[in-house]
């Protein structure tokens, strides 16, 4: 915003009695003195946090710095303020948020009736004693700072109510804190406390107290002073147990146990019959007791990343729970008595050994969200389709017959494919409509910024975009193309190169796919480390085939020693030098035609076989194809059968190995398995 645009918004304020004026993320780096017109003003807003939008990860409300999750904050470049804010003397409410200071201004102090202040992610390393003359404040962050103490004086605050320190880098908290008898909410998370200050247990009003985050090892006894707590965080510390007394704390209505090495559920937790919600995720638990069941007004209860084995019939007592977390823990089986819970809208499962959806979950027909990822479940019923209020499935990350398009891409990103899409591909599958065998996956890998995006619009659209912008993280688009006279749809991975993507790599990079290793020609192969993303695929690829492409070869030739690589990397298929501009000379025919040569592993494969043999392979083959075509309730099985277990026993048939027929027996034996067909292989002789 610029200077003059600003004053015309003052003026219109200043015209029209605004009570409020937000001028956050306008990229201010001074505030002229005619703001000191706005006398009705009771809200500034000088810098917030944006709870509501997205930062650079798409978590809401926070961004990534490091290796640090920190909130959004949307401020300005304000280097100090100027004298005529005092003229506000209507001003109750005050954020100036993200604004590099490493001292508040002076003129803050003037503000007598300020009852809020907010002050996030400055630069301050000390506590602003001015502040403590503010006294009618009543609400008071200095979260995400760099402060390491706090004075004593800050006891003048007689009228907070909420305090909020979290964030900080606080090994103790002042005595005279205890002084503060109106505080109802203490926030000191994300500090360094080693125990919990005596003197916080005489602040008798709190309701709500968060220590989460910080080094405590144990619970004082003299917490259960705090008798009007409803909400008590003591997450991630390293608490090894729970004192008995907490029982004490009748009101508690929260409580966050998460993160810490809890080895079983406290008994004491369980009197605490006013608890909606409980979390004791992140522990060591390898059961749960069976009095957990007197929490009866549970509505949320947090058991992931346990080693729990399996569900305790106790849970199921809980008729009020809405949302039940057992994700990341051993599970085999859920029990059929999960069926009283008739109250589920949320019910999370991922990350356990589940092999099927479990049948009585069909009861549960108040449940809006399933999360299943991460099992070894390979069908989905129909039944599921059945329930009524269903609108969010996670079945991503199952060895299912059903792409990631349809599914959505695996985790890290947040959201599965849609329920509408899923239940169609399922029922298309029924019908047959949908043929399993005629996909593959197709993988751009390598550093930021070769060209790998550019390349897949050429590859599939044949268009390129000089201004194209980096891949974020990962995308995936389909390309159908002609492979032995048959059509063949690949699901084309792209990865963005930049460094904070590397570590996400091993969560999608699988075996029996194709992988495009894409290098900018203009530098080293050093640069483009190329045996570094060789042992990736190598790695979590197994024996995948390769093709190394050269990509801008018109700027300059590929510069790489092929041989060397060719003899240690025996999977890679070609090295092909392409550009991504049109021209004659483009290269992109030569790797389309590589790509459909590589994509159709059993007939290569197929190829590499003795001639007296190789004719019968290809029969049987396009025997499998042509069933495969047919609609399901037309198709032959016995010959399905017959020739998969023909394709699937091959190489036993001759003497000399062949290259690949490993990976072509698996797909004859997992083509039977998404067909339904049991392969009965003869035995070896």
């Amino acid at each position: 915003m610029t200077r003059e645009e600003l004053l015309s918004l003052i003026n219109q304020a200043s015209n029209e009695g605004w009570k409020e004026l937000d001028l956050s993320g306008k990229g201010l780096t001074e505030l002229p003195p005619e703001i000191g017109k706005l006398t009705q003003l009771e809200t500034l807003i000088l810098g917030t946090w944006a709870k509501e939008k997205k930062g650079s990860q798409g978590i809401k409300g926070y961004e990534v710095i490091g290796n640090r999750i920190v909130p959004l904050i949307v401020g300005n470049r304000l280097q100090s303020l100027p004298p005529e804010l005092a003229n506000l003397v209507n001003l109750r409410k005050l954020d100036i948020s993200g604004n590099p200071w490493e001292k508040i201004p002076d003129v803050i102090t003037q503000l007598r009736h300020l009852e809020q202040l907010t002050l996030i992610r400055l630069d301050l390393n000390e506590f602003p004693e001015l502040i403590t003359q503010l006294v009618n404040l009543t609400q008071l962050d200095l979260s995400r700072n760099q402060l390491t103490q706090v004075p004593e004086s800050i006891s003048q605050l007689v009228n907070l109510t909420q305090l909020n320190l979290s964030g900080n880098q606080l090994t103790q908290v002042p005595e005279s804190i205890s002084q503060l008898v109106n505080l109802t909410q203490l926030y000191l998370s994300r500090n360094q406390l080693t125990q919990v200050p005596e003197s916080i247990t005489k602040l008798v009003n709190l309701t709500q107290l968060d220590l989460s985050f910080n080094q405590l090892t144990q619970v004082p006894e003299s917490i259960t002073k705090l008798v009007n707590l409803t909400q008590l965080d003591l997450s991630f510390n390293q608490l090894t147990q729970v004192p008995e007394s907490i029982t004490q704390l009748v009101n508690l209505t929260q409580l966050d146990l998460s993160g810490n090495q809890l080895t079983q559920v406290p008994e004491s937790i369980t009197q605490l019959v006013n608890l909606t919600k409980l979390d004791l995720s992140r522990n060591q638990l390898t059961q749960v007791p069976e009095s957990i069941s007197q929490l009866v007004n549970l509505t949320q209860l947090d058991l992931s990343r346990n080693q729990l084995t399996q569900v305790p019939e106790s849970i199921t007592q809980l008729v009020n729970l809405t949302q039940l977390y057992l994700s990341r823990n051993q599970l085999t089986q859920v029990p059929e008595s999960i069926t009283q819970l008739v109250n589920l809208t949320q019910l999370y499962l991922s990350f356990n050994q589940l092999t099927q959806v479990p049948e009585s979950i069909t009861q549960l027909v108040n449940l809006t969200q399933l999360n299943l990822s991460a099992n070894q479940i390979t069908e989905i019923p129909n039944w599921l389709e059945e329930l009524p209020n269903l609108n969010k499935l996670d079945l991503r990350q199952n060895p299912l017959p059903i792409s990631p398009e349809i599914l959505g891409l695996p985790k890290p990103y947040p959201e599965p494919g849609s329920i509408e899409k899923i239940f169609n591909y399922c029922r298309q599958l029924r019908s047959g409509n949908v043929l399993p065998l005629n996909e593959a996956k197709l993988l751009l890998i390598g550093q930021g910024s070769v060209g790998k995006t550019s390349l897949i619009k050429r590859l599939i659209d044949n268009t390129f975009d000089p201004n194209q912008s980096q891949t974020d993280g990962l995308n995936v688009t389909t390309w159908t193309i002609h492979v032995n006279s048959k059509d063949v749809r690949l699901n084309v991975w792209d990865f963005g190169g930049q460094e904070i993507y590397h570590a996400t790599h091993q969560f999608f990079l699988t075996k029996r796919s194709l992988y495009l290793l894409v290098c900018n020609c203009r530098t080293s192969e050093e640069e483009n480390r190329i045996e570094y993303w060789l042992k990736l695929i190598d790695s979590f690829g197994g024996q995948s085939p390769v093709i190394i492409v050269g990509n801008k070869k018109d700027e300059q030739p590929l510069d790489i020693n092929r041989r060397a690589l060719r003899e240690k990397y025996p999977n890679i298929k070609a090295i092909i030098e392409t550009s991504c501009p049109i021209s004659e000379d483009d290269g992109i025919d030569e790797l389309r035609q590589a790509i459909t040569r590589e994509v159709g592993p059993m007939r290569q494969t197929a190829a590499q076989f003795p001639q007296e043999i190789q004719d019968d392979i290809i029969v049987d083959i396009d025997d499998v194809e042509e069933e495969i075509n047919k609609p399901e309730n037309q198709r032959n099985l016995t010959r399905l059968r017959k020739r998969l277990i023909a394709l699937a026993t091959i190489g036993a048939t001759i003497a000399t190995p062949v290259a690949g027929i490993t990976d072509f027996a698996n797909n004859a034996i997992d083509l039977g398995d998404k067909l339904g067909i049991e392969l009965q292989l003869p035995s070896a002789p």
